[in-house]
C-alpha cells in the first residue's frame, strides 16, 4: 500500500485521545507529518540505496527533532505531549501500510 496523507491524518486522529481528536485541524497534523519526512530525508531514511541509510529509526531523536521544529512556530497549538502522540501514530500508520 502507498502512503496517503489524508489516510495518515485520519489514522492519526483515531490514535489520539477522544478529547483532542478535533482539537487540531488537518494542516497542523500534516505539518507534523511533513516534519517527520524532513527528518527522514535529512537522516538518510529516504535513500534509494538501503545500505546508505541508517538501520533503525531512533524514535526519541525523531520526537526531539519534531518538537524543536514545532517550538519554532509560536502559533502552534501543539504541546510536546501532542507531538509524541502524533509522531507515534504516524510511524504506526507507516508500519501498518508496510504490512499490506
Amino acid at each position: 500500500m502507498e502512503f496517503d496523507e489524508q489516510a495518515a491524518i485520519d489514522y492519526i486522529r483515531t490514535k489520539l485521545p477522544a478529547n483532542s481528536r478535533e482539537q487540531f485541524d488537518d494542516d497542523e497534523i500534516l505539518n507534523v507529518i511533513d516534519i517527520i519526512w524532513d527528518y527522514y530525508e535529512d537522516n538518510g531514511f529516504l535513500s534509494m540505496e538501503l545500505e546508505d541509510g541508517p538501520d533503525e529509526l531512533d524514535m526519541e531523536d525523531l520526537k526531539k527533532y519534531v518538537k524543536k521544529m514545532i517550538a519554532k512556530d509560536r502559533n502552534s497549538p501543539l504541546t510536546f505531549d501532542d507531538v509524541d502522540r502524533i509522531v507515534d501514530a504516524e510511524v504506526d500508520y507507516e508500519e501498518s501500510i508496510e504490512e499490506d
